[in-house]
């Protein structure tokens, strides 16, 4: 294998290794929003729920 081509897919592993890396973080996010919704809507439940019982 020449330099060149060594270089190239050494390039393209590192593009793949990123790609995926990126892909990992989009997934946390995205857990993390959907944790973060689940915990407001608990909270509102609550409130309301509070609310009711206590009229």
């Amino acid at each position: 294998m020449s330099p060149l081509e060594h270089s190239q897919t050494f390039q393209r592993l590192r593009q793949l290794v990123a790609a995926e890396l990126a892909d990992e973080r989009w997934k946390a996010r995205q857990a993390r929003r959907l944790g973060v919704l689940f915990a407001v809507l608990a909270v509102a439940l609550l409130l309301l729920l509070g609310w009711r019982l206590g009229r």
